[in-house]
């Protein structure tokens, strides 16, 4: 309004042949107000809407049909955005569903391995035990039969006998 303030004057004009625009507070009213309320209630005055029915009502007739036309069009854009998206956020989510789904396979798949690990190092640590077991029971043997086998490093003959005595 404020823009074409010039043109509209000479068009809006009141029942008496006033400048609705210029004379008044019209003009002021669209530059200054930040009231909603107040500027539709300037356009709803019944100077307002003769004015504007009388010399305008054609072209706010087709800014009104434009304004449906827009209205309608950008809500089959939105609803194809929000189609879209819809889309690309099934495909996300499938696309976590089979991450996750893979993820969990191969946190199975370690937790295999690590038990196969973990059975063959005990495995392992049993089987040295047992052989470090025996290996000191035979040591143990050969230890127990040199002392006391007659044969043996400490053996002793009838006559070669040495009796210690405490003092």
């Amino acid at each position: 309004m404020v823009d074409f303030a010039s043109f509209l004057s000479k068009t809006l004009i009141g029942s008496h042949g006033q400048e609705l625009l210029i004379e008044g507070k019209g003009l002021l009213t669209f530059k200054n107000s930040q009231s909603v309320v107040e500027l539709v209630m300037l356009l709803c005055s019944q100077e307002w809407q003769n004015s504007l029915q009388k010399h305008a009502g054609l072209a706010f007739i087709e800014l009104i049909n434009e304004g449906r036309l827009l209205s309608h069009a950008m809500k089959d854009h939105i609803v194809r955005v929000a189609n879209e998206a819809e889309f690309i956020l099934n495909r996300m989510r499938a696309d976590d569903v089979l991450k996750h789904a893979d993820f969990e396979s191969q946190c199975a798949q370690t937790m295999i391995e690590r038990r196969d690990e973990e059975t063959m190092c005990d495995h392992l640590i049993t089987a040295a035990r047992r052989r470090d077991n025996v290996i000191a029971n035979r040591l143990l043997e050969k230890v127990a039969n040199i002392l006391s086998h007659k044969h043996g490093a400490w053996g002793y003959n009838e006559e070669t006998r040495f009796e210690f005595t405490a003092i």
